[in-house]
């Protein structure tokens, strides 16, 4: 992925440096991925037996949203959801704590 094997050089990079270059080994792959289904989009045309213009090969992958995505850091941030915290305060509100932890004597 990134072609380097030296480990001492590797070591050397800061956090950034290393980020940068992950980043640019997956935008590498993408732009390997999307000419490659380009081609086999103009090889589909060549040999369709039917006239007419396809679907363009952005039906097939999209290399725009996939770059976003490596730009960005991934997967679309969620928004926090609150919900299951205030029902668990709800439902520990009348919960014995001396109860639970504290052994009953026999």
């Amino acid at each position: 992925m990134l072609s380097v094997y030296d480990e001492q050089l590797m070591y050397s990079w800061t956090y950034k440096e290393w980020s940068n270059r992950i980043k640019g080994a997956n935008l590498a792959i993408i732009d390997a991925h999307e000419l490659a289904i380009q081609a086999a989009w103009v090889s589909g045309i060549v040999s369709r037996p039917v006239k007419g213009r396809p679907k363009g090969p952005d039906k097939y992958f999209d290399a725009k949203q996939a770059r976003k995505q490596v730009i960005e850091g991934g997967q679309p941030k969620k928004k926090a959801d609150f919900m299951l915290y205030d029902r668990m305060k709800v439902g520990l509100k009348g919960f014995d704590w001396r109860g639970a932890f504290v052994q009953k004597e026999k």
